[in-house]
């Protein structure tokens, strides 16, 4: 979803659960971040 901005905006579960594929897998960040189409960086944010 975008906001008015142009902005993708993610709800609480997509965010929960893109952490928790890093946390409880073997995957890095940078792997599920590419998979899931989203920068490392904003993936890192929600840790």
């Amino acid at each position: 979803m975008q906001d008015r901005s142009g902005r993708k905006k993610y709800d609480r579960q997509f965010k929960e659960e893109a952490v928790k594929l890093v946390t409880e897998g073997k995957r890095p960040l940078a792997e599920v971040a590419r998979g899931l189409g989203i920068h490392e960086n904003l993936l890192r944010t929600w840790k």
